[in-house]
């Protein structure tokens, strides 16, 4: 979770703050208490009391049992609903994906950006298949995943600048070593179709995953397919030969809204040396957008 340690200007904290809360829930917890609330958030206690009290009032949060736990509310619910239906590809690219987790024992996922993190907003797991290792709403890192490299090779060089200071100060990496990840990413998929990380990197040793960005019509974000399996369920060959190859016809039948990012987008992006690496940051700083929510 990431933490709320930037400080916000007086006139959005309250309402940043509030955001920060929301955003701590998981799927699978059963009611959050002030205290964890606050320890996820870095909000202090106090100031948690007060914003459960509101986001209670408003329908945001009700009570998990007992009055000193929180779960999220019938109006987070309504809002989930109709960011939900906002979102077409989501909805229609659900029979295709369970197709492919059916005939591959594999998990199909979709994710997209939020704050630091990606998010889950499809889950597929087969029909055979035990619990799932992520299901909607689960954040996964950036850094430590295929998905989250596929997310910065999927950028412009200059909505990536824009992104670094924020990835710097909440996985403490430079700038040039996040570039120079980004460029791998970039570099496997302009010559796969997809990106399979290595496996040192994975942020949870017990799964293994293959991955490549879309776009749609309707976000202005890059959207990342993935198949996720546990560690000893496939080969890593049987990743790059047989799992991969199938996501990228996947990625081309899921819906209509979706399409592959293409390759000479992605090698607009791309720096082959530490210098060009730089020089690349350099000029990016100088024509990035001040807002990260704008479209390509």
């Amino acid at each position: 979770m990431q933490p709320a340690s930037r400080k916000p200007s007086t006139k959005l904290a309250t309402l940043e703050r509030g955001m920060h809360i929301l955003r701590a829930f998981q799927t699978n917890d059963d009611g959050l208490s002030n205290a964890e609330l606050s320890a996820r958030t870095g909000i202090p206690k106090s100031a948690v009391s007060r914003l459960t009290q509101t986001l209670l009032e408003l329908g945001f949060l009700t009570h998990a049992g007992r009055k000193s736990k929180f779960r999220p509310g019938p109006g987070l619910l309504a809002l989930g609903r109709v960011a939900n239906d906002t979102l077409p590809f989501v909805r229609n690219s659900r029979m295709t994906h369970q197709r492919m987790a059916d005939e591959t024992n594999v998990q199909v996922i979709m994710t997209v950006r939020e704050g630091a993190y990606l998010m889950l907003v499809s889950a597929r797991l087969p029909q055979n298949g035990s619990s799932p290792f992520y299901d909607v709403g689960h954040r996964i890192p950036i850094f430590g995943s295929g998905a989250g490299l596929c997310y910065l090779a999927a950028l412009s060089p200059s909505r990536l600048s824009a992104f670094i200071p924020t990835l710097s100060e909440t996985y403490g990496l430079s700038e040039i070593e996040i570039y120079k990840r980004a460029n791998d990413a970039r570099s496997a998929l302009i010559e796969d179709g997809f990106y399979q990380p290595p496996v040192e990197t994975y942020f949870n040793s017990s799964m293994r995953a293959v991955a490549l960005p879309m776009r749609s019509e309707n976000l202005g974000e890059p959207v990342i397919l993935s198949a996720v399996v546990g560690r000893q369920a496939k080969t890593e060959v049987e990743l790059r030969e047989y799992i991969g190859p199938k996501l990228k016809q996947l990625a081309k039948t899921s819906d209509p809204d979706l399409s592959l990012v293409p390759a000479d987008e992605l090698s607009s992006g791309l720096g082959t040396t530490d210098a060009e690496n730089i020089a690349r940051v350099d000029f990016a700083k100088q024509h990035a957008s001040n807002d990260l929510g704008g479209t390509e």
